[in-house]
């Protein structure tokens, strides 16, 4: 996707901020955007039940190699979390119910389905865009009629095709579906072994990280020194896997009231859809000697 904003920054397994950071940016961009107190409290709360390495622990239960693996099993099991904590009784102290805290359908601010626009899809994606670019995209965002929209065509235009290269170049990538296959591979085979438990899964990247880097096993440590590489060479031969589609085709403000950008820029619908068909193809990914 050539545009006059590609970006220029490290892959998204460099990433420079942690999910506690984006929860505290959900709640300050609700906060702006005139959300209730209720639906701050729940942005805040709302990836509190991930656990280490986030998605990648759906890509250990899940079946990558099937299109359609959503990386969504994290959210699952959301209310049951927190209702296991300490946050239930200080909710209640304030007077929030669980039960709503914890559904996102109740906060449409918060969270809504692809492609429009929500918090949690503005926090994490314009953290990764160039500072310039983020801060005109925040300062053209706006609330109508219940749901964030951008308040003009130019601010959707950019702020599609950007989180559209973010998903190509980035987050769907052949360089992040290949370290999501065998990290996760690493971590079923550590899983196996008893070299970590599921509850290790609750403590933090770095532990768990650390417990396969200690396996001793030669399979582990062969898929680690293999995710070592910077940069690893595109494989001719291997196993299909896919990676979730993320995009958005946002509401903006017109003359004639809210209008979705695809509907009136055929140059956006015609690469969203391509990169809609590369994705469904997958990425082929090599397996090591261990794996064939």
């Amino acid at each position: 996707l050539v545009t006059k904003y590609m970006i220029k920054r490290p892959p998204n397994w460099l990433k420079n901020f942690s999910r506690y950071e984006h929860s505290i940016g959900v709640f300050l961009l609700l906060k702006n955007l005139g959300a209730s107190k209720e639906e701050q409290v729940a942005g805040l709360l709302h990836d509190v039940s991930h656990r280490a390495l986030s998605h990648m622990y759906d890509w250990v239960v899940g079946d990558a190699t099937k299109h359609g693996n959503n990386e969504e099993m994290q959210d699952e099991g959301h209310e049951e979390f927190v209702r296991n904590s300490d946050i239930p009784e200080i909710l209640e102290r304030y007077g929030y119910s669980v039960e709503i805290i914890t559904d996102y359908y109740n906060f449409q601010l918060l969270e809504k389905d692809i492609p429009d626009l929500c918090a949690d899809r503005i926090d994490y994606s314009i953290r990764q865009m160039p500072l310039e670019l983020a801060t005109e995209i925040y300062k053209n965002l706006g609330v109508v009629s219940g749901q964030i929209v951008c308040r003009d065509f130019g601010t959707a235009g950019r702020f599609a095709r950007v989180f559209l290269q973010l998903q190509v170049n980035d987050w769907g990538s052949y360089q992040t579906s290949v370290r999501y296959y065998h990290l996760a591979e690493a971590l079923r085979r550590g899983l196996i072994l008893g070299v970590i438990s599921p509850q290790d899964f609750w403590v933090d990247d770095n532990w768990v990280v650390s417990r396969l880097k200690n396996s001793g096993d030669s399979k582990i440590l062969d898929i680690l020194d293999f995710l070592r590489q910077k940069c690893i060479p595109p494989a001719k031969d291997g196993i299909v896997v896919y990676k979730k589609f993320r995009y958005i085709d946002p509401l903006f403000v017109a003359p004639e009231g809210l209008v979705r950008l695809s509907d009136v820029d055929k140059e956006f619908r015609s690469i969203l859809e391509d990169a809609r068909k590369q994705n469904k193809k997958g990425v082929v990914v090599p397996l090591l000697g261990s794996q064939q």
